[in-house]
C-alpha cells in the first residue's frame, strides 16, 4: 500500500506556470497539488488529509464546538477532487462519518467533546488491505468508561435512587433543573450523587422575557398586581392562584402605603 500524506496551503490569485492555471479558490489549489502526485496503478493509494471535505455542497455533521470555528467558505474541497485514491482518511470532525462514498471518511474523535454530541456512537474505524480486493472497512464502537449525557427534572427527582441508578453517576453530566424555586447549592448537591457534573441549566432561566414595544402602552396602565401577574406566569409556566394574589396584594399595599 502506498500513503500519500501531504499538506497543501490555499494560494489565492496566483498563476501555475506549469500548467498555465489561475488558482482562484482552496480547491483549485487542492487539485493543483494532487496533481504533481503518481499514484501507483498496482498498489492501494490511501490518502491522510486535514482538509474541510464536502459532496455537492453538503458539509459533513458537525458539533458545536466546531461550528465555532472557521471551517466552511473558500475552504471547503468537493469529495470528488479525491476520486484517484482507494481511500481518504479525513481528521478533525468529531463525528465518523463517509462523505459522498465510503471510501471517504471522517474517522471522528474517540470521546465525546461536548454536549452536542451526547447521541453520538463513537468508533475507530480499521481497514481490511489485500492484495486483489477492495478495501474492507470495518467499524468498531468504543464504549468509554464514563459516557456524556443530560438528565432533567426537579433536584430532589434526580437525587432519588431509584432515578440516578439507572445509569452510570460516574458519567459527565449536564442536568437540567426544572424546579420553579430558588434552590440552594443545587451543583453541590448534585455532585453528592453525580460527582462529574459539568453544568447546570435552571430552566426556569432560560425562558425569556420578551417586552412588546406595541404593548408598552397598555402596560403602563396595568396595576402592579396585573404586572407582577403576568411576569410570574411567563417566568415559571405555572397559574397565579388566589392565594399568591393575597400574598402578593399584601406586600404592593405594605410598600406602597396603599397607593395605586
Amino acid at each position: 500500500a502506498v500513503v500519500n500524506h501531504y499538506e497543501q496551503h490555499a494560494r489565492t490569485e496566483e498563476e501555475d506556470a506549469e500548467n498555465d492555471l489561475m488558482i482562484r479558490t482552496f480547491e483549485q489549489s487542492v487539485k493543483a497539488s494532487l496533481s504533481h502526485l503518481e499514484l501507483e496503478q498496482d498498489a492501494v493509494n490511501i490518502l491522510v488529509t486535514h482538509h474541510f471535505v464536502t459532496f455537492d455542497g453538503q458539509e459533513p455533521e458537525q458539533s458545536d464546538s466546531e461550528n465555532q470555528l472557521s471551517l466552511g467558505g473558500i475552504d471547503k474541497v468537493d469529495a470528488t477532487v479525491f476520486d484517484g485514491f482507494d481511500y481518504v482518511a479525513l481528521g478533525h470532525i468529531h463525528r465518523p462519518q463517509r462523505i459522498g462514498k465510503d471510501t471517504i471518511r471522517y474517522a471522528g474523535s474517540p470521546l465525546k467533546y461536548s454536549m452536542s454530541e451526547v447521541n453520538q456512537k463513537k468508533s475507530v474505524t480499521i481497514l481490511e488491505i489485500k492484495e486483489n480486493e477492495p478495501i474492507q472497512i470495518i467499524q468498531r464502537e468504543l464504549v468509554p468508561l464514563r459516557d456524556m449525557r443530560k438528565i432533567r427534572g426537579e433536584l430532589s427527582e434526580l437525587l432519588k435512587e431509584e432515578n440516578y441508578m439507572l445509569a452510570n453517576t460516574e458519567d459527565y453530566i449536564q442536568a437540567t433543573l426544572t424546579d420553579s424555586i430558588e434552590l440552594i447549592d443545587p451543583i453541590g448537591k448534585l455532585r453528592s450523587v453525580y460527582p462529574n457534573v459539568m453544568q447546570i441549566v435552571m430552566e426556569k432561566n432560560q425562558k425569556e422575557t420578551r417586552v412588546d414595544s406595541v404593548n408598552l402602552g397598555a402596560r403602563k396602565r396595568k396595576s402592579p398586581l396585573d404586572l407582577f401577574e403576568e411576569f410570574y406566569t411567563q417566568v415559571t409556566g405555572c397559574e397565579f392562584d388566589e392565594k399568591r394574589k393575597e400574598i402578593m396584594t399584601e406586600v404592593i399595599e405594605e410598600v406602597t402605603g396603599g397607593e395605586k
